[in-house]
């Protein structure tokens, strides 16, 4: 595996990490739900849920990592 040295310059400078360009690789050519109510947003938010011990928690994902970054500093 090739070794890496992450640059916190920005988050668009690079594509992202081997292990997650194969994963989406196996999903293939598909249409999906709208973002946020597909069915890999659920299995996600049920991730989230279960490592954060909180199996009623509310996720809910945003688009980008501006509305991310507006969101928590609100």
């Amino acid at each position: 595996m090739t070794s890496f040295k992450y640059s916190f310059k920005n988050d668009y400078s690079e594509l992202a990490h081997p292990r997650l360009l194969a994963a989406l690789s196996e999903v293939g050519i598909g249409q999906f739900e709208e973002y946020g109510l597909d069915a890999h947003c659920a299995q996600a938010a049920g991730l989230i849920r279960e490592k954060i011990r909180a199996k009623e928690a509310d996720v809910h994902f945003l688009s980008g990592g501006t509305q991310c970054n507006l969101t928590v500093i609100s």
